[in-house]
């Protein structure tokens, strides 16, 4: 009498077999290498505003890349804590992608703050802009990626951001 492996023994050991295989592993290798580019991609676009060394600018850039794991949108919270630090940076947000400053004078826990004020205002401005949309114009913006009211939207944004302490430069 031989004993068989049942079906899920044998889809074990041929899922095993696929996902060890050269073409998986480099396509998943490949994979993390984008997403770590990708996750890194901001974090090169800082413009120091303090004359920082370029010691104390990467060490703003871990403090920074850190703090921002902490927080529900990574990328605009790397952005509030680096605009905290005296730098110039993109804020993150799906509003613009033009390099915003602070113009007033910060504290300790302002990166919360100014992660708040660039979240509400990405808000704002996402909720004018989508103002006169339809259900579907909507739709299509959502699971296509066409941007619709894009430079409503960043008149908003911008004009949100300007009486709460931030200046946008223009790209």
């Amino acid at each position: 009498m031989t004993i068989r492996p049942g079906p899920s023994r044998v889809r074990r050991v041929v899922l095993k077999r696929v996902l060890r295989s050269g073409p998986m592993m480099k396509g998943l290798l490949a994979l993390a290498v984008l997403l770590v580019l990708t996750a890194c991609g901001a974090a090169t676009q800082v413009t120091p505003l303090r004359d920082q060394s370029a010691a104390q600018i990467e060490a703003d850039r871990a403090r920074c890349g850190e703090w921002a794991k902490k927080t529900a949108v990574v990328s605009a919270g790397y952005a509030a804590c680096m605009l905290t630090a005296g730098y110039e940076v993109a804020p993150g947000v799906r509003s613009t992608s033009e390099r915003v400053r602070l113009t007033r004078a910060t504290t300790a826990n302002d990166p919360i703050g100014v992660l708040i004020d660039l979240l509400d205002c990405d808000r704002e401005a996402k909720r004018e802009a989508d103002s006169g949309l339809g259900t579907i114009s909507k739709a299509i913006r959502d699971y296509v990626g066409w941007t619709t009211n894009a430079d409503k939207r960043r008149q908003v944004f911008t004009t949100c951001l300007k009486p709460r302490g931030f200046d946008i430069r223009a790209s």
